[in-house]
């Protein structure tokens, strides 16, 4: 069976990106995280239907089991929302209240959570590495895949507005957000792969030349931090 050169490039421009060699990743993470990467990417396909929704919540439930589903706590946060408690006026009264009040430092703190794993930069230009120092400026993807993801929003946005990929992201980023840094890999990677994947549908749909350089160039950057990985370890 013959690979074509299109499907060749591709298929490198997948397996020379950052994360795949320096994030220190256990096979349940990798593997439940490119799970569901396919099965979200399966969601904005041109097959529609409810086993893909199906298929999703499968593989969701148990990454979540997979994770150790550990919330993310803060006791300082814990300890300005409890001291809170209570202090509404309509709090005994009023459902809303008794829901909302005393919750924006816990949501601000979930918030910045979400920043700090799935933020542009994060991602594209200086990935938080467990096991390098934060001064190494290595993203999860280069900073290319980004001219790609935009070109799929750009261009496939009307897929990205359905419902069931709506929900399943909006899932993906509340887990990332609320679940310890070990705990929420799985779905944070997993958002990192679907963004890899539509980014190279893209890239490889450049003129020839252009696909040669982002191959060369992902060889070689790769070769040169793989080269000074050492340095940046930490010990």
């Amino acid at each position: 069976m013959k690979i074509s050169l299109q499907a060749f490039f591709r298929i490198l421009l997948l397996i020379s990106i950052p994360a795949l060699y320096f994030y220190p990743f256990t096979v349940t993470t990798f593997v439940f995280s490119v799970l569901l990467a396919l099965s979200l990417k399966s969601l904005i396909g041109k097959k529609r239907g409810y086993i893909n929704i199906l298929l999703f919540m499968v593989i969701l439930l148990a990454g979540v089991f997979a994770s150790g589903y550990q919330i993310d706590h803060n006791v300082a946060i814990n300890n300005v929302t409890n001291s809170q408690r209570g202090e509404h006026p309509n709090f005994q009264t009023n459902i809303f209240a008794k829901i909302l009040h005393n919750k924006t430092t816990s949501a601000m703190f979930y918030l910045q959570n979400l920043n700090d794993r799935l933020s542009i930069s994060s991602v594209f230009v200086a990935g938080s590495y467990p096991n390098l120092s934060k001064y190494l400026p290595l993203g999860f993807l280069f900073p290319w895949y980004l001219v790609g993801f935009v070109l799929a929003l750009k261009r496939k946005y009307p897929v990205y507005l359905r419902t069931s990929f709506l929900t399943a992201l909006s899932i993906l980023l509340i887990l990332t957000s609320i679940f310890s840094r070990t705990s929420s890999e799985i779905f944070m990677f997993a958002l990192i792969w679907f963004t890899c994947l539509e980014s190279v549908e893209q890239l490889i749909k450049s003129p020839k030349i252009i696909i040669y350089l982002l191959v060369v160039l992902n060889l070689i950057y790769l070769g040169i931090f793989l080269a000074s990985k050492n340095v940046f370890l930490n010990i």
